[in-house]
Order: structure tokens, then sequence, then C-alpha cells
């Protein structure tokens, strides 16, 4: 019973590793959304079209990661939750 003790330990060890890391990801992109929302206001205040298409993709792919990356520390929590219970 023990060696079942030490493996739920390691997995959520484990777990708890990867939300981190994950979570990490999730700020910086955070932080990369927040600097091309600051281009793309700031391109709409002067007038200038120039790059906005690639921004405008840029910040839908990045969301679409953002959602990714969500999914997965929703999937992490549920894994935790099933092995502390």
């Amino acid at each position: 019973m023990s060696h079942l003790t030490s493996r739920s330990a390691a997995d959520s060890d484990q777990a708890q590793h990867f939300r981190c890391i994950l979570a990490e990801r999730r700020a910086e992109l955070d932080a990369r959304l927040a600097e091309d929302a600051q281009r793309l206001a700031a391109r709409h205040r002067s007038g200038s079209t120039c790059g906005v298409k690639s921004i405008r993709y840029r910040i839908r792919k990045m969301e679409r990661q953002r959602s990714e990356l969500d999914r997965l520390l929703d999937g992490l929590a549920v894994l935790a939750d099933a092995v502390s219970s």
C-alpha cells in the first residue's frame, strides 16, 4: 500500500511541477498579448493600417495558445483533485 501512496505523491509532485511550468508560460503569453494589444491600439489611434493584419493574426494565435494552456491547467487540476481524494 505504501507503494501506491508514494506513487500518488510522485504523481502529485509531477502535476504540480507541470502546473507551475504552464502557469509561467501563460503569464508570458498574457504579457505578449498585452503588448500586441497596445501595438494594435496605437495603430488604430494613429490611423495606420501598416501591420494591423499581422498583429491581429498573432493575437488570435496567442489567444488559441492561451485557451490550450487553460485546458491543460484545468485537466491537471482535475487530476490533482482525483489523486487527493
